[in-house]
């Protein structure tokens, strides 16, 4: 759910209502709050019983790395689709008030293609998320 509404945000247009902008953020919003939980119980679950505050450290620790190095990747790609959109927006001409036009358009081109990067950055977390499911895993264990 966070990958496709990150993804929807790359649909995005210079003129899109702030209800448009405001459901993709609640779907992103709504797909943190349905992760955050269960992520945080299954990487305490499995350990034993005298290293829960341990576990829940080093947890709590990776997914502030994690957050913090994601943050640093995604504003990176930003900055150069956008320096990258920005010039070839001045270099297309100098007509009296389309410059702004273009420059607008860029600076939305260049969140668009960001926000699509994110989204496919997500899709690996998918495939985590389905493989890692320690019921199944007990499951195919037990039956054989």
């Amino acid at each position: 759910m966070i990958g496709a509404a990150t993804y929807s945000m790359s649909g995005l247009e210079a003129d899109s209502t702030l209800g448009a902008v405001m459901l993709r953020l609640a779907l992103t919003g709504f797909g943190v709050g349905l992760s955050m939980a269960p992520v945080m119980s299954s990487a305490i679950r499995v350990v034993p019983e005298d290293k829960v505050g341990i576990a829940s450290g080093v947890t709590n620790m990776a997914k502030a790395l994690g957050s913090v190095l994601g943050v640093a990747i995604i504003v990176t790609v930003l900055q150069h689709n956008t320096t990258r959109e920005l010039s070839a927006a001045n270099s297309a001409g100098t007509e009296a008030g389309a410059g702004v036009i273009r420059q607008q358009q860029a600076a939305v081109d260049a969140f668009s293609q960001t926000y699509k990067f994110a989204g496919y950055l997500l899709l690996p977390g998918i495939g985590a998320a389905l493989f890692s499911d320690e019921r199944r895993q007990r499951r195919s264990r037990n039956s054989q």
